[in-house]
Protein backbone atom coordinates (compact mmCIF):
# COMPACT_ATOMS: atom_id res chain seq x y z
CA UNK A 1 0.00 0.00 0.00
CA UNK A 2 1.40 3.42 -0.92
CA UNK A 3 2.07 6.03 1.74
CA UNK A 4 -0.53 8.35 0.16
CA UNK A 5 -3.23 5.64 0.21
CA UNK A 6 -2.32 4.76 3.83
CA UNK A 7 -2.72 8.41 4.83
CA UNK A 8 -6.07 8.49 3.00
CA UNK A 9 -7.44 5.52 4.97
CA UNK A 10 -5.97 6.87 8.22
CA UNK A 11 -7.78 10.17 7.65
CA UNK A 12 -11.09 8.40 7.07
CA UNK A 13 -10.64 6.34 10.24
CA UNK A 14 -9.82 9.44 12.25
CA UNK A 15 -12.91 11.22 10.97
CA UNK A 16 -15.04 8.28 12.10
CA UNK A 17 -14.20 8.96 15.72
CA UNK A 18 -13.19 12.62 15.87
CA UNK A 19 -16.23 14.31 14.30
CA UNK A 20 -19.18 15.73 16.16
CA UNK A 21 -22.45 16.71 14.51
CA UNK A 22 -26.08 15.79 13.42
CA UNK A 23 -29.51 15.55 11.55
CA UNK A 24 -33.21 15.78 12.33
CA UNK A 25 -33.63 13.28 15.19
CA UNK A 26 -31.47 10.73 16.96
CA UNK A 27 -34.40 8.33 17.10
CA UNK A 28 -35.48 7.25 13.60
CA UNK A 29 -38.83 6.23 15.11
CA UNK A 30 -39.61 9.97 15.10
CA UNK A 31 -40.03 11.40 11.64
CA UNK A 32 -37.80 14.43 10.90
CA UNK A 33 -39.97 17.51 11.08
CA UNK A 34 -42.74 15.71 12.96
CA UNK A 35 -43.96 16.53 16.46
CA UNK A 36 -41.76 15.65 19.44
CA UNK A 37 -43.96 15.05 22.48
CA UNK A 38 -42.14 13.47 25.45
CA UNK A 39 -44.02 11.17 27.82
CA UNK A 40 -44.64 13.43 30.81
CA UNK A 41 -45.81 10.43 32.83
CA UNK A 42 -42.20 9.30 33.22
CA UNK A 43 -40.58 9.98 36.61
CA UNK A 44 -38.48 13.19 36.65
CA UNK A 45 -35.28 11.15 36.89
CA UNK A 46 -36.05 9.53 33.50
CA UNK A 47 -37.30 12.60 31.66
CA UNK A 48 -35.10 14.31 29.05
CA UNK A 49 -32.16 11.90 29.20
CA UNK A 50 -32.19 12.00 25.39
CA UNK A 51 -31.10 15.68 25.47
CA UNK A 52 -27.50 16.85 25.90
CA UNK A 53 -28.69 19.88 27.86
CA UNK A 54 -31.06 17.78 30.00
CA UNK A 55 -34.01 19.34 31.77
CA UNK A 56 -32.58 22.88 32.03
CA UNK A 57 -32.86 22.72 35.82
CA UNK A 58 -36.53 21.75 35.50
CA UNK A 59 -37.44 24.56 33.09
CA UNK A 60 -37.85 22.29 30.07
CA UNK A 61 -40.36 20.13 31.93
CA UNK A 62 -42.27 23.22 33.10
CA UNK A 63 -42.56 24.42 29.48
CA UNK A 64 -43.81 21.02 28.36
CA UNK A 65 -46.39 20.86 31.13
CA UNK A 66 -47.65 24.21 29.84
CA UNK A 67 -47.77 22.90 26.27
CA UNK A 68 -44.47 24.06 24.70
CA UNK A 69 -42.15 21.34 23.32
CA UNK A 70 -38.74 22.28 21.89
CA UNK A 71 -35.94 20.26 20.27
CA UNK A 72 -32.63 21.15 18.63
CA UNK A 73 -30.48 18.64 16.74
CA UNK A 74 -27.36 18.67 14.61
CA UNK A 75 -26.13 15.86 12.35
CA UNK A 76 -23.23 15.61 9.95
CA UNK A 77 -22.20 13.21 7.18
CA UNK A 78 -18.44 12.95 6.53
CA UNK A 79 -17.59 10.74 3.56
CA UNK A 80 -14.94 9.84 1.02
CA UNK A 81 -14.64 7.55 -1.99
CA UNK A 82 -11.18 5.88 -2.05
CA UNK A 83 -12.25 3.69 -4.98
CA UNK A 84 -14.29 4.49 -8.08
CA UNK A 85 -16.44 7.37 -9.20
CA UNK A 86 -15.38 10.09 -11.61
CA UNK A 87 -12.84 11.41 -9.08
CA UNK A 88 -11.66 10.54 -5.59
CA UNK A 89 -12.11 12.84 -2.60
CA UNK A 90 -13.92 13.92 0.58
CA UNK A 91 -17.10 15.83 1.33
CA UNK A 92 -18.99 16.91 4.44
CA UNK A 93 -22.62 17.97 4.84
CA UNK A 94 -24.38 19.04 8.02
CA UNK A 95 -27.94 19.81 9.10
CA UNK A 96 -29.22 21.60 12.18
CA UNK A 97 -32.93 21.41 12.93
CA UNK A 98 -35.05 23.32 15.43
CA UNK A 99 -38.60 22.13 16.11
CA UNK A 100 -41.36 23.58 18.23
CA UNK A 101 -44.78 22.15 19.02
CA UNK A 102 -47.33 24.37 20.77
CA UNK A 103 -50.21 22.49 22.39
CA UNK A 104 -53.10 24.94 21.98
CA UNK A 105 -55.36 22.70 24.05
CA UNK A 106 -53.22 23.46 27.11
CA UNK A 107 -52.54 27.08 26.23
CA UNK A 108 -55.85 28.23 24.72
CA UNK A 109 -58.26 25.40 25.66
CA UNK A 110 -58.85 24.50 21.99
CA UNK A 111 -59.28 20.75 22.23
CA UNK A 112 -56.92 18.62 20.10
CA UNK A 113 -55.26 21.58 18.32
CA UNK A 114 -51.50 21.99 17.94
CA UNK A 115 -49.25 24.46 16.13
CA UNK A 116 -46.03 23.02 14.74
CA UNK A 117 -43.04 24.78 13.20
CA UNK A 118 -39.52 23.76 12.19
CA UNK A 119 -36.44 25.63 11.02
CA UNK A 120 -33.40 24.13 9.29
CA UNK A 121 -29.84 25.21 8.62
CA UNK A 122 -27.80 23.10 6.21
CA UNK A 123 -24.19 23.45 5.09
CA UNK A 124 -21.53 21.48 3.23
CA UNK A 125 -21.02 19.85 -0.14
CA UNK A 126 -22.18 16.74 -1.98
CA UNK A 127 -19.73 13.88 -2.56
CA UNK A 128 -22.05 12.48 -5.24
CA UNK A 129 -22.15 15.72 -7.24
CA UNK A 130 -18.57 16.78 -6.53
CA UNK A 131 -16.65 13.52 -6.98
CA UNK A 132 -18.63 10.36 -7.76
CA UNK A 133 -21.12 11.69 -10.35
CA UNK A 134 -23.85 9.20 -9.42
CA UNK A 135 -27.63 9.65 -9.40
CA UNK A 136 -28.66 8.81 -5.81
CA UNK A 137 -26.82 11.11 -3.34
CA UNK A 138 -24.71 9.21 -0.81
CA UNK A 139 -25.40 11.84 1.89
CA UNK A 140 -29.02 12.37 2.88
CA UNK A 141 -28.07 15.59 4.68
CA UNK A 142 -27.21 17.37 1.43
CA UNK A 143 -30.02 19.39 -0.14
CA UNK A 144 -31.20 22.94 0.37
CA UNK A 145 -27.90 24.12 1.85
CA UNK A 146 -28.99 27.35 3.55
CA UNK A 147 -31.12 28.41 6.48
CA UNK A 148 -34.86 28.09 5.91
CA UNK A 149 -38.30 27.78 7.39
CA UNK A 150 -39.48 24.22 6.84
CA UNK A 151 -42.95 23.24 8.07
CA UNK A 152 -45.51 25.54 9.67
CA UNK A 153 -48.97 24.09 10.19
CA UNK A 154 -51.95 23.52 12.42
CA UNK A 155 -52.84 20.00 13.46
CA UNK A 156 -56.21 18.91 14.83
CA UNK A 157 -56.84 15.54 16.49
CA UNK A 158 -60.40 14.25 16.70
CA UNK A 159 -62.15 11.08 17.90
CA UNK A 160 -59.55 10.34 20.59
CA UNK A 161 -56.71 10.80 18.14
CA UNK A 162 -58.12 8.40 15.51
CA UNK A 163 -58.72 11.27 13.08
CA UNK A 164 -55.97 13.78 12.24
CA UNK A 165 -56.14 16.93 10.13
CA UNK A 166 -53.20 19.13 9.08
CA UNK A 167 -53.12 22.34 7.06
CA UNK A 168 -50.36 24.81 6.25
CA UNK A 169 -46.81 24.43 5.00
CA UNK A 170 -46.28 20.66 4.88
CA UNK A 171 -43.76 18.02 3.82
CA UNK A 172 -45.62 15.27 1.96
CA UNK A 173 -42.75 12.96 2.83
CA UNK A 174 -43.52 13.07 6.55
CA UNK A 175 -46.83 11.26 6.03
CA UNK A 176 -46.69 9.38 2.74
CA UNK A 177 -44.39 6.89 1.07
CA UNK A 178 -42.24 6.42 4.15
CA UNK A 179 -41.42 4.24 7.12
CA UNK A 180 -39.53 5.05 10.34
CA UNK A 181 -37.06 2.33 9.27
CA UNK A 182 -35.91 4.40 6.29
CA UNK A 183 -34.32 6.99 8.59
CA UNK A 184 -31.66 4.51 9.64
CA UNK A 185 -29.92 4.98 6.26
CA UNK A 186 -27.31 7.57 5.31
CA UNK A 187 -27.81 7.24 1.54
CA UNK A 188 -30.56 9.42 0.14
CA UNK A 189 -31.66 6.48 -1.99
CA UNK A 190 -33.42 5.17 1.16
CA UNK A 191 -33.55 7.84 3.84
CA UNK A 192 -36.92 9.45 4.42
CA UNK A 193 -38.57 8.28 1.21
CA UNK A 194 -37.47 6.03 -1.70
CA UNK A 195 -35.73 8.60 -3.85
CA UNK A 196 -37.32 7.88 -7.24
CA UNK A 197 -40.47 9.84 -6.34
CA UNK A 198 -38.46 13.09 -6.33
CA UNK A 199 -37.19 12.53 -9.87
CA UNK A 200 -40.69 11.63 -11.09
CA UNK A 201 -42.90 14.26 -9.43
CA UNK A 202 -43.27 17.41 -7.36
CA UNK A 203 -43.33 15.42 -4.10
CA UNK A 204 -42.10 17.58 -1.19
CA UNK A 205 -39.96 16.43 1.74
CA UNK A 206 -37.75 17.76 4.53
CA UNK A 207 -36.43 20.45 4.52
CA UNK A 208 -38.64 21.89 1.75
CA UNK A 209 -42.33 22.39 2.50
CA UNK A 210 -45.22 23.62 0.37
CA UNK A 211 -48.86 24.56 0.93
CA UNK A 212 -50.96 21.51 1.59
CA UNK A 213 -53.70 19.74 3.48
CA UNK A 214 -53.65 16.29 5.06
CA UNK A 215 -56.28 13.97 6.53
CA UNK A 216 -56.08 10.47 8.01
CA UNK A 217 -58.28 8.18 10.05
CA UNK A 218 -57.67 4.93 11.90
CA UNK A 219 -60.17 2.07 11.90
CA UNK A 220 -60.06 -0.47 14.74
CA UNK A 221 -56.30 0.04 15.30
CA UNK A 222 -55.58 -1.99 12.15
CA UNK A 223 -56.53 -0.01 9.05
CA UNK A 224 -55.36 3.50 8.28
CA UNK A 225 -56.48 5.70 5.37
CA UNK A 226 -54.50 8.82 4.45
CA UNK A 227 -55.18 11.57 1.93
CA UNK A 228 -53.20 14.67 1.03
CA UNK A 229 -53.23 17.53 -1.47
CA UNK A 230 -50.13 19.67 -2.10
CA UNK A 231 -49.27 22.62 -4.29
CA UNK A 232 -46.47 21.89 -6.79
CA UNK A 233 -44.15 24.84 -7.25
CA UNK A 234 -40.42 23.99 -7.15
CA UNK A 235 -39.45 27.64 -7.59
CA UNK A 236 -40.38 28.36 -3.95
CA UNK A 237 -37.69 25.88 -2.85
CA UNK A 238 -34.87 28.10 -4.17
CA UNK A 239 -32.34 28.93 -1.49
CA UNK A 240 -32.82 32.68 -1.97
CA UNK A 241 -36.34 32.47 -0.47
CA UNK A 242 -35.22 30.61 2.69
CA UNK A 243 -38.57 28.81 2.84
CA UNK A 244 -40.51 32.10 3.08
CA UNK A 245 -42.02 32.36 -0.40
CA UNK A 246 -45.68 31.94 0.57
CA UNK A 247 -47.21 32.29 -2.88
CA UNK A 248 -50.12 30.01 -3.76
CA UNK A 249 -49.14 30.11 -7.45
CA UNK A 250 -48.83 26.64 -8.97
CA UNK A 251 -46.18 25.75 -11.56
CA UNK A 252 -46.72 21.98 -11.79
CA UNK A 253 -50.36 21.73 -10.74
CA UNK A 254 -51.60 19.87 -7.68
CA UNK A 255 -50.23 16.63 -6.22
CA UNK A 256 -52.97 14.43 -4.75
CA UNK A 257 -51.97 11.33 -2.75
CA UNK A 258 -53.91 8.49 -1.18
CA UNK A 259 -52.47 5.67 0.94
CA UNK A 260 -54.10 2.71 2.68
CA UNK A 261 -52.26 0.72 5.34
CA UNK A 262 -52.80 -2.47 7.26
CA UNK A 263 -51.18 -2.21 10.69
CA UNK A 264 -50.50 -5.71 11.93
CA UNK A 265 -50.16 -6.06 15.70
CA UNK A 266 -49.71 -2.32 16.14
CA UNK A 267 -52.34 -1.80 18.84
CA UNK A 268 -51.10 -1.28 22.41
CA UNK A 269 -52.71 -4.56 23.47
CA UNK A 270 -51.16 -6.62 20.62
CA UNK A 271 -48.59 -9.26 21.51
CA UNK A 272 -47.67 -10.54 18.05
CA UNK A 273 -44.82 -9.31 15.87
CA UNK A 274 -45.68 -5.89 14.37
CA UNK A 275 -45.86 -5.19 10.66
CA UNK A 276 -46.94 -2.45 8.26
CA UNK A 277 -48.35 -3.04 4.77
CA UNK A 278 -49.27 -0.07 2.56
CA UNK A 279 -50.38 0.69 -0.98
CA UNK A 280 -50.44 4.21 -2.36
CA UNK A 281 -51.24 6.24 -5.45
CA UNK A 282 -50.51 9.80 -6.45
CA UNK A 283 -51.67 11.94 -9.34
CA UNK A 284 -50.09 15.23 -10.34
CA UNK A 285 -52.01 17.62 -12.55
CA UNK A 286 -50.24 19.98 -14.93
CA UNK A 287 -48.29 19.51 -18.11
CA UNK A 288 -45.47 16.98 -18.23
CA UNK A 289 -43.07 16.50 -21.14
CA UNK A 290 -42.67 13.01 -22.52
CA UNK A 291 -39.22 11.83 -23.58
CA UNK A 292 -40.55 11.93 -27.15
CA UNK A 293 -40.93 15.70 -26.77
CA UNK A 294 -44.75 15.70 -26.69
CA UNK A 295 -46.65 17.35 -23.86
CA UNK A 296 -48.60 15.06 -21.54
CA UNK A 297 -51.40 16.12 -19.22
CA UNK A 298 -50.73 14.78 -15.73
CA UNK A 299 -48.55 12.10 -14.19
CA UNK A 300 -49.14 9.28 -11.72
CA UNK A 301 -47.44 6.55 -9.70
CA UNK A 302 -48.33 3.42 -7.71
CA UNK A 303 -46.28 2.28 -4.76
CA UNK A 304 -46.23 -0.64 -2.34
CA UNK A 305 -44.47 -0.69 1.02
CA UNK A 306 -44.08 -3.28 3.73
CA UNK A 307 -42.06 -4.04 6.83
CA UNK A 308 -42.57 -7.02 9.11
CA UNK A 309 -40.73 -7.94 12.26
CA UNK A 310 -39.77 -11.61 11.99
CA UNK A 311 -37.91 -12.16 15.26
CA UNK A 312 -38.06 -10.70 18.75
CA UNK A 313 -36.44 -11.98 21.91
CA UNK A 314 -35.53 -9.68 24.76
CA UNK A 315 -33.99 -6.50 23.32
CA UNK A 316 -33.20 -8.14 19.99
CA UNK A 317 -35.60 -7.67 17.09
CA UNK A 318 -35.16 -8.16 13.35
CA UNK A 319 -37.30 -6.46 10.69
CA UNK A 320 -36.99 -6.76 6.89
CA UNK A 321 -38.64 -4.15 4.65
CA UNK A 322 -39.23 -3.47 0.96
CA UNK A 323 -40.68 -0.78 -1.31
CA UNK A 324 -41.71 -0.98 -4.99
CA UNK A 325 -42.59 2.04 -7.15
CA UNK A 326 -44.22 1.84 -10.60
CA UNK A 327 -44.83 4.77 -12.97
CA UNK A 328 -45.37 5.37 -16.73
CA UNK A 329 -42.14 4.90 -18.67
CA UNK A 330 -42.83 7.60 -21.26
CA UNK A 331 -42.48 10.53 -18.83
CA UNK A 332 -40.71 9.34 -15.65
CA UNK A 333 -36.95 9.05 -15.18
CA UNK A 334 -37.41 5.98 -12.92
CA UNK A 335 -40.59 4.08 -13.88
CA UNK A 336 -39.38 1.17 -11.73
CA UNK A 337 -37.62 1.52 -8.39
CA UNK A 338 -37.08 -1.04 -5.66
CA UNK A 339 -35.42 -0.90 -2.31
CA UNK A 340 -35.29 -3.38 0.52
CA UNK A 341 -33.22 -4.38 3.48
CA UNK A 342 -33.12 -5.55 7.05
CA UNK A 343 -32.91 -3.73 10.38
CA UNK A 344 -31.54 -5.62 13.40
CA UNK A 345 -31.81 -3.79 16.72
CA UNK A 346 -30.17 -4.84 19.98
CA UNK A 347 -27.83 -7.45 18.50
CA UNK A 348 -25.23 -6.79 21.20
CA UNK A 349 -26.17 -7.69 24.77
CA UNK A 350 -26.82 -4.67 27.00
CA UNK A 351 -26.95 -2.34 23.98
CA UNK A 352 -30.67 -2.35 23.26
CA UNK A 353 -30.72 0.77 21.02
CA UNK A 354 -27.74 -0.04 18.79
CA UNK A 355 -28.86 -1.04 15.32
CA UNK A 356 -27.27 -2.92 12.42
CA UNK A 357 -28.62 -1.82 9.02
CA UNK A 358 -28.33 -3.23 5.50
CA UNK A 359 -30.17 -2.20 2.35
CA UNK A 360 -30.13 -2.32 -1.45
CA UNK A 361 -31.76 0.25 -3.74
CA UNK A 362 -32.22 -0.30 -7.49
CA UNK A 363 -33.47 2.31 -9.94
CA UNK A 364 -34.15 1.40 -13.58
CA UNK A 365 -33.99 4.33 -15.99
CA UNK A 366 -36.86 4.70 -18.44
CA UNK A 367 -36.65 2.52 -21.55
CA UNK A 368 -38.20 5.40 -23.53
CA UNK A 369 -35.41 7.68 -22.33
CA UNK A 370 -32.83 5.07 -23.26
CA UNK A 371 -34.26 4.79 -26.80
CA UNK A 372 -33.96 8.55 -27.29
CA UNK A 373 -30.37 8.43 -26.02
CA UNK A 374 -29.52 5.52 -28.33
CA UNK A 375 -30.94 7.40 -31.32
CA UNK A 376 -28.82 10.41 -30.40
CA UNK A 377 -25.75 8.19 -30.10
CA UNK A 378 -26.38 6.64 -33.53
CA UNK A 379 -26.86 10.08 -35.08
CA UNK A 380 -23.76 11.37 -33.27
CA UNK A 381 -25.70 14.30 -31.80
CA UNK A 382 -26.02 15.40 -28.20
CA UNK A 383 -29.83 15.27 -28.04
CA UNK A 384 -32.05 16.72 -25.29
CA UNK A 385 -31.13 13.90 -22.85
CA UNK A 386 -27.57 13.25 -23.92
CA UNK A 387 -26.24 10.46 -26.11
CA UNK A 388 -25.06 7.98 -23.47
CA UNK A 389 -27.81 5.39 -22.79
CA UNK A 390 -28.57 4.86 -19.10
CA UNK A 391 -29.87 1.56 -17.74
CA UNK A 392 -29.75 1.34 -13.91
CA UNK A 393 -28.03 2.43 -10.72
CA UNK A 394 -27.73 0.13 -7.69
CA UNK A 395 -26.77 1.20 -4.15
CA UNK A 396 -25.73 -1.14 -1.33
CA UNK A 397 -25.42 0.25 2.19
CA UNK A 398 -24.24 -1.23 5.49
CA UNK A 399 -24.07 0.79 8.70
CA UNK A 400 -24.24 0.50 12.48
CA UNK A 401 -25.92 2.96 14.86
CA UNK A 402 -23.77 3.12 18.00
CA UNK A 403 -25.35 5.14 20.81
CA UNK A 404 -22.58 6.65 22.91
CA UNK A 405 -25.34 8.20 25.04
CA UNK A 406 -29.10 8.54 24.44
CA UNK A 407 -28.41 11.96 22.86
CA UNK A 408 -25.20 11.15 20.93
CA UNK A 409 -24.99 8.57 18.14
CA UNK A 410 -22.12 7.59 15.82
CA UNK A 411 -22.93 5.68 12.63
CA UNK A 412 -19.97 4.23 10.66
CA UNK A 413 -21.26 3.73 7.13
CA UNK A 414 -20.20 1.81 4.03
CA UNK A 415 -21.82 2.18 0.60
CA UNK A 416 -21.09 0.64 -2.77
CA UNK A 417 -22.44 2.34 -5.90
CA UNK A 418 -22.87 0.06 -8.92
CA UNK A 419 -23.27 1.58 -12.40
CA UNK A 420 -23.18 5.24 -11.29
CA UNK A 421 -25.76 7.21 -13.31
CA UNK A 422 -26.39 4.09 -15.39
CA UNK A 423 -23.15 4.47 -17.34
CA UNK A 424 -20.34 1.98 -17.89
CA UNK A 425 -17.91 4.87 -18.21
CA UNK A 426 -18.01 5.70 -14.46
CA UNK A 427 -16.27 3.17 -12.23
CA UNK A 428 -18.25 1.55 -9.41
CA UNK A 429 -17.61 3.55 -6.23
CA UNK A 430 -16.81 2.51 -2.67
CA UNK A 431 -17.87 5.13 -0.12
CA UNK A 432 -16.62 5.17 3.48
CA UNK A 433 -17.95 7.61 6.00
CA UNK A 434 -19.69 8.34 9.25
CA UNK A 435 -22.82 10.12 10.39
CA UNK A 436 -22.74 11.64 13.86
CA UNK A 437 -25.64 13.28 15.62
CA UNK A 438 -26.46 15.12 18.82
CA UNK A 439 -29.81 16.20 20.30
CA UNK A 440 -29.40 19.27 22.46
Amino acid sequence: MSRERFKWYLSIFSLFWASVAAQESLNPDNEPGDEILPDLNKPPSELHKEYLTGNWGGERQKLEERGVFLALTYFTDIQGNPVGGAHRGFAQAGSMGFQATIDLEKIAQIKGLQLFGSFVWREGTSLSAKKIDNQFPVAQLFGGQTYRLNELYLKEQLADGNVILKAGRLNAGNNFFQSPLYYYFVSNAFCGNPISIFFNSGFSAYPKATWGGYFDFLIRDQFKAQFGVYNVNPTIFKNKYHGCNFTFHSVGGILAIGQFSYLLNRAKTSRGLPGNYAVGYFYQTGEVQRFSGQEQKGNYCYYFLFDQMIYRKGNLNVTPFAAIILAPTNRNLFPFFFDGGIIARGIIKNRADDTLVFGAAYGAYSSDLRQVQQNAMKGMILGPFGNRPQDFELVLELNYWYYVTPYWVITPDLQYIIHPKGHDSIQNALVLGTQIGITF
